[in-house]
């Protein structure tokens, strides 16, 4: 893909948040944080606003926990990919992160290297996902230009 991927930070803590903006800016990777947010109400709304790729989502926040936010994108968004970084290393909230369908869960602190590992496979998920849509569409064009004749040649089959 030709461009920048857009990424969006929700995390309730604001040291957080400025730490991994200067970590995803100094990657070099082709990503550009477009949004941050301290709680899941105004993740919902920067992300209807800013229409992220990744975002990275902590599950402890404030009137709307990351894992509702998460549940409620995912109504509108699935093609977004969601990183859950969180200090709860608890079960069941790692089962119902995999059961939303998130890309992966990480444990704060984030290591650098894994973070940089992970957002590698985003990308290249979204890379993946954004060249099938678009070889299918070109499918879909072509079987539309063609309807006419496929339609002839299917009657014709019927007939003999």
């Amino acid at each position: 893909m030709s461009g920048v991927w857009k990424l969006m930070i929700a995390d309730d803590e604001p040291k957080i948040r400025r730490g991994l903006r200067t970590q995803i800016e100094h990657m070099g990777l082709e990503i550009e944080v477009v949004a941050e947010a301290e709680d899941g109400e105004h993740a919902l709304e920067q992300a209807a606003l800013t229409r992220p790729d990744i975002l990275l989502v902590d599950i402890n926040m404030p009137f709307l926990n990351g894992l509702d936010f998460i549940e409620r994108l995912k109504a509108t968004r699935q093609d977004a990919v969601i990183l859950v970084i969180t200090g709860f290393e608890a079960f069941e909230y790692a089962r119902r992160a995999l059961d939303l369908g998130v890309f992966a869960y990480m444990l704060k602190p984030v290591e650098l290297s894994g973070l940089r590992a992970t957002l590698d496979g985003a990308i290249q998920k979204l890379q993946t996902e954004r060249a099938r849509a678009r070889h299918f569409a070109w499918a879909v064009a072509q079987i539309e230009k063609r309807r006419d004749s496929l339609w002839e040649e299917f009657l014709s089959e019927v007939v003999r």
